[in-house]
């Protein structure tokens, strides 16, 4: 997992990848070290299929603000630099997942993207 620091190295890193896997999280929320080792389970399952990025709300304001985070944890997935929504039985279209997600949340989405042709 890489820690981003600064909205150019956030956009680099998401441009660069096919599939990038977005950590908003703060180091002072439980929850967040909970999912850190979720997502360390998603690195070995996935190896170096997807890039997964660490943004410490605090420290990355401007990110935050951007993609409008106001829970941590919360999860985006990028596809070739753009944001990804999915559709989910529930809410219509959703472009982040809020909360605590465990591995087995997370593989149907990482997979359905690896196998997008876009």
């Amino acid at each position: 997992m890489i820690k981003v620091n600064g909205l150019e190295s956030f956009k680099r890193l998401i441009n660069e990848n096919d599939v990038v896997l977005v950590d908003f999280t703060s180091k002072y929320c439980g929850p967040c070290r909970l999912q850190e080792r979720e997502l360390k389970i998603l690195e070995q399952h996935f190896g170096n299929k997807i890039l997964i990025i660490s943004v410490d709300i605090n420290e990355n304001l401007n990110l935050a603000t951007k993609y409008g985070i106001n829970a941590t944890p919360t999860l985006m997935f990028f596809k070739k630099g753009k944001k990804v929504r999915f559709k989910s039985r529930t809410k219509g279209r959703i472009d982040r997942f809020i909360g605590l997600q465990n591995t087995n949340r997370l593989i149907g989405p990482i997979n359905y993207l690896l196998n997008l042709k876009k």
